[in-house]
């Protein structure tokens, strides 16, 4: 059951039609989160003001806040088609029944954070329940889009779920993470050496009897400002947004499939 879901869930992400609105998303915050990032080194550098930087926050805070619902709305689309795969299913049938199921996907959103925020409070072994939340409910929102089930009733066929197969739900989880892992590094690799090679020469100018913060305030930091402000870093963040796009299709793909082939078992 493991190596089927995986499998199917690797199979199910290389669609473009299924990345593309994941891709966007993540495009738009990249960017958002790049230009505040800039502005926070100007800031450092004196080469920025407060007001740019309050500006860009009450800018950031409502779009990215827009952008998570969006989110989840697509989540809860990819989830029905991964439901049908490897039969096809029309996107935006399936758009149309994320939209049904949003009020009880919002509904487990909220209780969810409810949850991890509360177990998440004992000192020292709060990590722990953290962890244990989100194995215990890895299979949430496929029980809502698969199912139908209303908000509690999915934390409990979540829950039951685990209690029946906690092996395959951990050992599933901990390949897919590795995986989501190893994906995000090799993309996030051609960011850090664009970085490094728009810092290496600035460096190189540096001379004798100077501070490490003068070093950082006066080379680094300003060489990073220019390197985010630059065009050449757009195609970047944009192969980062695509690889993000689709750890995210696959991750939702993998764990759709695994609850309908522990339902299959189940049968």
């Amino acid at each position: 059951m493991i190596t089927r879901s995986i499998s199917e869930g690797f199979k199910f992400a290389f669609s473009g039609k299924r990345i593309l609105p994941y891709f966007v998303t993540y495009s738009v915050a990249s960017f958002i989160i790049v230009d505040f990032f800039r502005k926070i080194l100007d800031l450092v550098t004196t080469r920025g003001n407060f007001s740019d930087l309050f500006i860009s926050l009450g800018i950031s805070i409502p779009v990215f806040i827009i952008i998570g619902l969006i989110q989840l709305w697509i989540k809860g689309a990819i989830i029905d088609q991964a439901r049908f795969h490897p039969k096809k299913r029309s996107l935006t049938k399936s758009f149309k029944y994320s939209a049904s199921r949003y009020p009880t996907m919002f509904c487990a959103l909220i209780l969810y954070g409810i949850i991890v925020f509360i177990v998440s409070l004992p000192r020292y072994i709060g990590s722990l329940f953290v962890f244990l939340v989100n194995l215990i409910l890895f299979l949430l929102y496929p029980v809502i889009i698969v199912d139908k089930k209303k908000c509690l009733d999915s934390f409990k066929r979540s829950f039951r779920v685990f209690l029946r197969y906690p092996l395959e739900v951990f050992v599933t989880w901990l390949i897919v993470v590795a995986i989501y892992f190893v994906i995000t590094i090799i993309f996030a690799l051609p960011m850090f050496f664009y970085f490094l090679g728009s810092i290496t020469p600035v460096e190189t100018k540096m001379y004798e009897n100077v501070t490490n913060e003068e070093v950082l305030i006066k080379t680094i930091i300003p060489g990073i400002s220019t390197s985010l402000s630059s065009p050449y870093f757009i195609p970047y963040f944009l192969v980062f947004s695509l690889a993000m796009a689709f750890n995210s299709v696959f991750y939702q793909g993998v764990q759709t499939r695994l609850y309908i082939n522990s339902r299959k078992v189940e049968i």
